[in-house]
């Protein structure tokens, strides 16, 4: 019986068709990998963008919190005073006074005829308000607005869309507005604040 030897078999390498392959498949997972990167790259710009706006608006409500009583309140220990009634000296707006009460809050801040649009302005140390929205940030890319909308309250004291206008609760509303990329963004916080306290 005859033995047949095997026949040897030559060692292959790469064609060109398997080269082209490999190349495009690594191409792909570069573009792949870069583009991911892009993404995750704008998502934490505008992350950090949309919390900055978050920390202005918040600063906004924060300082007009603290300054309620400056830009609305009419103190008959001050100004000018009846049974019914307080005048401010500084701008001649009054407010009407709750039994047993020496002070209220006018209809707009201390010297402005208006509500809105108002912005935030340190002037001599002191913050004021000031009529205009402002142009913020370290590249100027935020715009802020404040508008301040006096509430209404029904027969039975509660805040209500129709009733009687108090100007002793206030609707503070914070606008930051920005641009991300060509897209038109804003950010909008509010809240109430109230002249309950005798001053």
């Amino acid at each position: 019986m005859t033995r047949h030897q095997p026949i040897p078999l030559r060692p292959r390498g790469f064609s060109v068709v398997e080269a082209i392959v490999s190349i495009a498949i690594a191409a792909t997972i570069v573009v792949a990998i870069g583009s991911l990167l892009q993404r995750i790259n704008a998502t934490r710009r505008a992350s950090a963008t949309r919390q900055m706006a978050d920390a202005y608006a918040v600063e906004s409500l924060e300082l007009l919190a603290s300054l309620k009583n400056a830009a609305f309140a009419c103190r008959c220990s001050v100004d000018s005073c009846t049974a019914t009634s307080c005048t401010r000296t500084s701008d001649h707006q009054s407010c009407p006074l709750l039994p047993d009460f020496t002070s209220c809050w006018t209809e707009f801040p201390a010297g402005l005829a208006e509500l809105t649009p108002l912005r935030l302005s340190n002037t001599g140390g002191s913050w004021v308000l000031l009529a205009g929205p402002e142009t913020i940030g370290v590249d100027l890319q935020f715009t802020r607005t404040l508008t301040i909308e006096n509430l209404r309250r029904d027969v039975d004291g509660n805040i209500s869309s129709t009733g009687t206008v108090d100007f002793n609760t206030k609707k503070i509303t914070v606008t930051v507005s920005w641009m991300e990329g060509s897209a038109p963004k804003s950010l909008t916080l509010s809240q109430i604040v109230t002249g309950w306290k005798n001053l």
